[in-house]
């Protein structure tokens, strides 16, 4: 009874050990919480898989030592398998960030297990106490795995690499090479194994697995850090466009100014004249043509800038400083409102950045088309939420059932194909809302984000 119980503990304990150590370290390289509740799930259907697999061992179905080594492989690979789903069913991230984590996480933990038990196995000498050698060379060893793991997730954590993780994937180049390299070392050690089989594991060969782990890791969180310095500095010049953008803006408003103070001076000497004779009809003509005049060519874009200042974030009063002059140029009415304050993004900021500038992107070439081109803008924040709401005209009425739907799209990158991208952002954020109707013979398109759940 005793046996029963120490070899199915033995083998609760060591399952387990994996299980968690590659749990906890595929979600630490993607920068998500750690669920226990899918924890113990994880490890359960871990522990059920080695129950099957140890039996037909006992029962002699799998008795060759090559096939021992494929068959461990088919299991891992299994095991990864159904991480990887439950990753993808938990925090929806995007498929080849989950599978590449979930190999790279294997990668560490089983050559951090392969390694510490064989040189237990092969360092420790005979004894006649069973119970206690195999503590030594099967239960010291995955504990030893569990905790070197568990210490380099907390590492990543610390070194921000899941932020830089994540510049990988934004490349579809940059994403394959890293996808594949991870498929490589994922089973590499098993691999080597198998085809250069040794009696026994020296300490030379253990420094190099432990050095080829360490060399992986830094080499992924090098090329993250450039890529992301790249984009940063991109990013960067970005705003300083925008900000350019900005001021020529602004420069274009102050020569409208000069030129209407130039118009206004050449009227106030008309109405003078028309004072002087005492024609009250024509100097009543004459406030109302001044007023519709000053409107037409200043009123909305002193509106406008007003509105823009009360944008307190640089990078997205930037952002629609840029997509106001695009509009401007040719030639669509615009309108901004921006009540209060902004100072809040409830988002992530490239997540907020990117979701408004599709929506003016699309409105813009929507707007275009039509033959009263109109945009509005409006950006509300209380003290719950940030409403992002904008309108556009349109040429032809848009057919809302349709647009609803994920697949949908219209042709190459428009309106489609932004809203799909604009949907999986939204998705990210729990209680952010997204609604789309026709008013007004405008399209109307608004976001509300929540500010207390980011």
């Amino acid at each position: 009874m005793f046996d029963f119980i120490f070899v199915w503990g033995t083998l609760l304990f060591m399952s387990t050990c994996y299980s968690l150590g590659i749990y906890v370290l595929t979600v630490r390289m993607l920068g998500e919480k750690i669920h226990k509740k899918n924890a113990v799930l994880f490890c359960t259907i871990y522990y059920l898989i080695q129950v099957v697999a140890n039996q037909l061992l006992i029962q002699g179905v799998i008795d060759d030592e090559s096939f021992i080594i494929s068959w461990n492989i088919y299991l891992y690979t299994l095991h990864v398998v159904i991480l990887i789903f439950l990753l993808i069913w938990t925090y929806r991230q995007n498929v080849l960030r989950t599978i590449t984590a979930a190999a790279l996480a294997h990668f560490v933990v089983f050559t951090l297990g392969s390694l510490a038990e064989e040189v237990f196995t092969n360092y420790t000498p005979e004894m006649d106490n069973i119970y206690l050698y195999s503590i030594i060379v099967s239960v010291i060893p995955h504990a030893i795995m569990m905790i070197s793991s568990l210490s380099i997730a907390l590492l990543l954590r610390k070194l921000e690499f899941s932020g830089y993780f994540g510049v990988l994937f934004t490349n579809r180049i940059r994403a394959a090479i890293t996808f594949i390299i991870s498929l490589l070392l994922m089973h590499i050690y098993t691999i080597i194994r198998l085809l250069f089989p040794v009696e026994k594991v020296s300490l030379l060969t253990a420094s190099y697995s432990v050095a080829l782990i360490a060399l992986a890791l830094f080499f992924l969180q090098f090329t993250a850090m450039y890529q992301a310095n790249k984009e940063r500095v991109k990013a960067q010049e970005n705003i300083i466009l925008q900000q350019q953008s900005h001021l020529a803006l602004l420069e274009e408003l102050q020569q409208e100014m000069r030129s209407f103070r130039h118009d206004f001076i050449n009227l106030m000497a008309g109405m003078s004249l028309q004072a002087r004779d005492g024609d009250l009809k024509g100097i009543q003509d004459f406030m109302r043509n001044t007023s519709s005049y000053f409107d037409e060519r200043l009123g909305d874009e002193i509106k406008n800038l007003e509105a823009v200042n009360r944008i307190q974030l640089p990078p997205l009063r930037s952002l629609v400083t840029s997509k106001l002059a695009r509009m401007q140029q040719a030639g669509i009415s615009t309108n901004v409102e921006v009540l209060y304050p902004v100072v809040s993004e409830g988002m992530q900021q490239q997540d907020l950045l990117r979701s408004l500038g599709i929506l003016l992107d699309n409105a813009f070439e929507a707007a275009k088309i039509s033959k009263k081109p109109r945009i509005s803008l409006v950006l509300l924040q209380t003290e719950t939420q940030l409403l992002a709401a904008v309108a556009n005209s349109y040429a032809e009425q848009p057919d809302l059932v349709k647009m609803s739907h994920d697949n949908y799209t219209t042709k190459g990158d428009s309106r489609g194909t932004g809203l799909m991208s604009l949907r999986k952002i939204t998705r990210k954020y729990p209680g952010c809302i997204t609604n789309m109707n026709l008013k007004d013979d405008m399209f109307h398109y608004e976001i509300r984000i929540p500010l207390n759940e980011y």
